[in-house]
């Protein structure tokens, strides 16, 4: 069985790392640094459309915001606070149920205690040197084709970053420097972050709350699946479902 792009895409869509929420136009982001020279960006896009491949129809690893995603990790401490952790609870991308819109607490970053910063300064460091080393070896001119057979002869610790962070680029909040103008939810059908209008409501015309009828949730949901599982899809996770030691129903 080939496993094609929009598998990929289903797959990655659908771990814990989508649960981090939404974009628009207008998101404020904390400046990227600049860590890596023009040959490892262009080198590191590369990479990046091995993880999620780029189609005519629909954007690739980098165009989801790879590298700036992952430069801005590893330059985090180049600003105060360090960019690691964003604020909350609002991102400002969702009204109120009255309307009214709440600032973005997501474009503020908090205060690390003293361990937090101590293990994330160690992390940082060691990635900063993984990604260096790995890309500086890899020759600006490498052609698309050739990326696929570059990325299987990387150190598996630096496969293993590069896999995480496309994906936590590509399906994480915008503010983190990835899923440009949401970019990354719409390919995997995913609205973004609802606070704080929620899934229920306050009425107290009724005293209590009631479900959004866009999103029903003690009834089905009416609306036709935008997208649903093509065969490839519904194989692969079959066969997830039974290494793991589940049933598949059918």
């Amino acid at each position: 069985m080939t496993i094609g792009r929009r598998v990929v895409l289903k797959v990655l869509g659908s771990v814990p790392l989508v649960a981090v929420l939404g974009c628009d136009d207008d998101t404020e982001v904390v400046p990227a640094g600049k860590l890596f020279n023009s040959q490892n960006r262009i080198v590191l896009a590369g990479l990046a459309d091995v993880i999620i491949p780029d189609e005519p129809d629909s954007p690739g690893g980098a165009k989801l915001g790879a590298v700036p995603y992952i430069e801005r990790l590893l330059t985090a401490f180049e600003v105060d606070p360090p960019a690691i952790f964003a604020d909350g609870p609002y991102s400002g991308r969702t009204p109120f149920p009255d309307g009214t819109v709440p600032p973005n607490d997501f474009a503020r970053f908090v205060p690390l205690d003293r361990v937090q910063e101590a293990a994330w300064r160690k992390r940082i460091d060691n990635l900063r040197t993984l990604f260096k080393t790995g890309l500086d070896t890899i020759p600006i001119d490498t052609k698309k084709e050739d990326y696929p057979e570059i990325f299987r002869g990387l150190d598996g610790e630096l496969q293993d970053a590069i896999i995480d962070f496309v994906s936590q680029a590509a399906f994480g909040v915008p503010e983190y420097g990835g899923n440009p103008n949401g970019a990354g939810w719409k390919l995997s059908r995913f609205e973004g972050d609802s606070q704080p209008l929620g899934y229920t409501i306050y009425d107290a015309t009724i005293g209590g709350y009631r479900e959004r009828v866009d999103h029903p949730m003690s009834q089905p949901d009416t609306q036709p699946d935008p997208a649903p599982m093509d065969a490839d899809t519904i194989a692969l996770l079959a066969e997830v479902v039974k290494f793991t030691g589940g049933k598949v129903f059918r």
